[in-house]
């Protein structure tokens, strides 16, 4: 699932010719998914061959999951508590929530905060619960009204600040890590840290 209608028209450019096990559905993770899910009701699965303004719908397989893995998802999220109880709602009890991350290490700057941005783009960093100084500015959303773009993000997290937002909300056996780095810019330097962790649903 994803809030941007262009994110799932590109993600569903990637599946087999018959992708017969997999669904997607622009959805947002709040307190209320946990009951939608459950209910079975009919979401939005935007695909790259749908006419303009006929997405397609589909039903949500199940109503919780074993495992529930956010790829660079929660830098995006400015209502952590109502995200992390939708998420928590969607997995079953002894279930895992995986997350990655840009990493930072204790003390060091943001390595995005650096990256030169596009012509007519604005940086947005926010200040979020999990202690990290940020700068503001103001928010922009897509024609779509997703803030999930390149210039709207929280500061990265340290081993220890996701390791406490983990713990804050719930979950047990915590356990998170630095691996390698995301190539995700043109300049090697600036490569952020690839933050990985995992917590169980008790």
């Amino acid at each position: 699932i994803d809030t941007s209608l262009s994110m799932l028209q590109t993600f569903s450019t990637h599946l087999p010719s018959d992708p017969h096990n997999l669904t997607w559905a622009l959805h947002g993770i709040t307190p209320a998914s946990p009951a939608a899910f459950a209910s079975g009701e009919p979401m939005l699965s935007p695909s790259a061959t749908s006419p303009e303004g006929e997405h397609r719908k589909v039903s949500p397989p199940r109503a919780q999951f074993d495992v529930a893995i956010a790829n660079l998802v929660v830098h995006h999220v400015d209502d952590l508590p109502s995200f992390f109880t939708g998420l928590l709602g969607l997995v079953k009890t002894g279930g895992w929530i995986v997350i990655t991350e840009f990493g930072l290490e204790e003390g060091a700057e943001d390595p995005r905060l650096s990256v030169p941005l596009k012509e007519g783009k604005v940086r947005t960093v926010t200040r979020t619960e999990h202690g990290h100084s940020s700068q503001s500015a103001e928010r922009q959303k897509d024609e779509h009204g997703s803030v999930n773009s390149a210039g709207h993000f929280h500061p990265a997290f340290t081993v220890a600040s996701i390791t406490e937002l983990f713990t804050k909300y719930g979950l047990v056996d915590v356990h998170a890590e630095i691996r390698g780095r995301l190539p995700l810019f043109e300049d090697k330097d600036k490569y952020p840290l690839n933050l990985i962790a995992r917590g169980r649903k008790p």
